[in-house]
C-alpha cells in the first residue's frame, strides 16, 4: 500500500473563535453563527476555561441560553468535545443543564480536570475574606482546581468518574489532607469563616451530594480523547474568557488560569492531524472587563445609549461590568503577538469579529482609539478603519442572533 506525503495529504481544516479582549467580546454569538453556517456533522472544542465562561447565545426564534460547559453551537445542532485543556465542574454542569433543557451529545477528555466543592468553597471563603484585597474571582473554583491538581496526589479528572470507588476515597483524602493544608497556605482563619463555609469543610454529607452529582455526570458525558474529532466533519475551537486574561499576560494576578489564545489550539490540532485554522477574533465596538486590573481609557455604560447586558450582571465577587473605549493599538498589538506565537508551525487565516454595533444607537458615533489618538466616526466609518488597521477580513453585528452578522471584506 503507498501512504500520501504530507504535502498529497487532504488538508484538515478547523474554524477557531478567540476573545481579543478581557472576555465577554461574544465569542458564544460568533461560534452559534458559524455552527449554523457548517451544518451537520459539526463539533465544537472547548479548549480552555470551564464553567466560569458565559456565552450567550440568542436564535432567530428568541431562545436564549448562556452556556458554560456545552458548545454554544448547540442550538445549531453540535455535539460539543471538552478537552483535557477545559476545567469540568460538576456541580454547574448540572445548574446549567437544569436551564438548557437538552443534554447535547458531549465528550470530555479523560484528562479534563474536575472541580470539587471544596475547590469552590475555598475560593470563595479566600475572596470573602480578603475583601478589598480580592482579585474578583467568578468563585467558581478554577484557580484552586488548578492549584490542586497541579499535585498527583489530590487531582482529580473525569476519568475518575469511571472508578467511583476510588473517588471516593480521594475525596476524603481531598477533605482530611489537602484542605487544612491549602487552608494554612492561603493563610486563612477558620473562625472568621461564616457558617456555610465550616459546614462544607467538615461535615461529609457534602462529599455524598457531590458524588451523586458525578454519577449523574457520568450519564451524561461521554469519556472520549482527541480521536473523537475524526467522526466529525467540521470542527469548531471555542474560546473562553479573552487575550488580556492569559495566564502568561504581564497583568497577573488579574487573569484567568488558562490560556486563552491559539496555545491550546495548536497542540489539539496537532494532535488530531489539522493543519489549516481559520481563526476568528472577537471584540465588541467597546471595551468591558470584569473585576478589578487594568482597563484603560475606562469610562461608564452610558457610553453608550442602548447598552444591554442580560448575562453580566452585579455579582459579590466581581461587582459591575466595567467599560472602556476601544483601543485599536492595543488590540492590534494583542492578537499580532498571539498569532506570532504560533508561526510557522500551523497555517492560519485571521479575520475580526466587531460586535455590539447596534448598541451605539442609530445615528450614533463609535469612539476609539487609533495610533493614540481618540477618534470618533460613524459605524460604517468604524468598521471600515478597524479592519483596515487590523489588515484583514471580517464580521459586523448589529444585533444578538446569528442573522445580524454581517460578512465584510
Amino acid at each position: 500500500m503507498i501512504h500520501p506525503t504530507k504535502k498529497e495529504r487532504k488538508t484538515m481544516e478547523a474554524t477557531v473563535v478567540i476573545g481579543a479582549n478581557y472576555g465577554d467580546e461574544g465569542k458564544g454569538h460568533l461560534t452559534d453563527y458559524f455552527c449554523d453556517k457548517l451544518g451537520k456533522g459539526t463539533i465544537v472544542v472547548r479548549f480552555n476555561g470551564g464553567s466560569q465562561a458565559g456565552h450567550t447565545v440568542v436564535t432567530p426564534e428568541l431562545k436564549r441560553h448562556v452556556f458554560s460547559h456545552f458548545s454554544s453551537g448547540t442550538f445549531a445542532g453540535t455535539a460539543t468535545y471538552l478537552s483535557e485543556f477545559f476545567i469540568v465542574n460538576p456541580t454547574m454542569l448540572h445548574k446549567e443543564l437544569e436551564t438548557l433543557k437538552v443534554v447535547p451529545l458531549t465528550f470530555v477528555d479523560p484528562n479534563c480536570r474536575m472541580t470539587t466543592i471544596y475547590d469552590i468553597a475555598l475560593n470563595q471563603v479566600c475572596e470573602y475574606l480578603k475583601g478589598e484585597n480580592s482579585h474578583s474571582t467568578c468563585g467558581v473554583g478554577i484557580n484552586e482546581t488548578v492549584v490542586r491538581c497541579s499535585d498527583p496526589k489530590y487531582a482529580t479528572y473525569s476519568k475518575d468518574m469511571m472508578d467511583l470507588a476510588t473517588l471516593d476515597e480521594k475525596l476524603y483524602f481531598i477533605k482530611n489532607e489537602y484542605v487544612p493544608k491549602r487552608i494554612e497556605e492561603l493563610g486563612l482563619d477558620r473562625n472568621q469563616f461564616p457558617d456555610i463555609f465550616k459546614t462544607i469543610f467538615s461535615n461529609d454529607m457534602v462529599i455524598d451530594v457531590y458524588f451523586d452529582e458525578v454519577k449523574r455526570m457520568r450519564e451524561i458525558l461521554h469519556n472520549g480523547g482527541i480521536q473523537v474529532l475524526s467522526n466529525f466533519k467540521n470542527i469548531v475551537f471555542e474560546g473562553a474568557q479573552g487575550l488580556q486574561l492569559d495566564e502568561d499576560n504581564e497583568n497577573f494576578p488579574y487573569v484567568t488560569r488558562s490560556k486563552t489564545g491559539l496555545h491550546n489550539v495548536v497542540l489539539l490540532a496537532d494532535q488530531a492531524g489539522i493543519d489549516h485554522l481559520d481563526v476568528t477574533y472577537v471584540t465588541r465596538c467597546y471595551l468591558t472587563r470584569h473585576g478589578d486590573g487594568p482597563l484603560d481609557n475606562e469610562t461608564n455604560k452610558d457610553m453608550y445609549p442602548k447598552i444591554e447586558d442580560e448575562t453580566n450582571k452585579f455579582n459579590d465577587y466581581q461587582g459591575d461590568l466595567r467599560f472602556g473605549i476601544l483601543d485599536l493599538d492595543l488590540l492590534k498589538n494583542t492578537i499580532t503577538k498571539d498569532l506570532l506565537s504560533v508561526t510557522g508551525k500551523i497555517l492560519l487565516n485571521h479575520s475580526l469579529a466587531i460586535n455590539c454595533l447596534d448598541q451605539v444607537g442609530f445615528d450614533g458615533n463609535i469612539s476609539y482609539i487609533m495610533n493614540k489618538i481618540k477618534w470618533s466616526d460613524t459605524k460604517e466609518k468604524f468598521v471600515d478603519t478597524i479592519l483596515d488597521f487590523m489588515s484583514c477580513d471580517g464580521f459586523s453585528s448589529v444585533g444578538p442572533t446569528r442573522e445580524d452578522i454581517l460578512i465584510e471584506e
